[in-house]
């Protein structure tokens, strides 16, 4: 199988064998609105989400998956069952700003983008 294509964003989950990859760049082999899990153990993608809107970053912690768009964040459990948990309607972020606190068992998990007030910060 050829899995040849430029990568526009890619998060690897800590130290393990799954990345989460956006085509992106000069020659792209896959769809920008596109985010592929890839196994390298088992060298293929086991997971695809495909959303209505370019993909501006994604982020991955050990229960979840981040797929952060122009106007919206998705949540996702990770890695099965792999379900929507929430969406949240953002201000335009085209740069795709998003982190996520790595902690799986902290007492409060943090979600934080850029607010609907110019120059400031939101904390789901």
């Amino acid at each position: 199988m050829e899995l040849m294509g430029s990568v526009g964003y890619c998060e690897m989950l800590y130290r393990t064998n799954l990345l989460a990859i956006v085509a992106g760049g000069a020659r792209p082999k896959f769809a920008d609105n596109t985010v592929l899990v890839y196994d390298d153990i088992s060298k293929k993608f086991v997971l695809e989400f495909t959303f209505s809107s370019f993909v501006k970053n994604v982020k991955l912690r050990r229960d979840k998956l981040v797929v952060v768009l122009s106007h919206q964040i998705h949540v996702f459990s990770f890695p099965s069952p792999c379900q929507r948990l929430f969406t949240v309607e953002t201000r335009v972020n085209s740069l795709g700003l998003c982190e996520v606190s790595p902690i799986v068992s902290a007492e409060r998990q943090l979600l934080v983008f850029p607010g609907h007030k110019l120059g400031s910060v939101q904390l789901v």
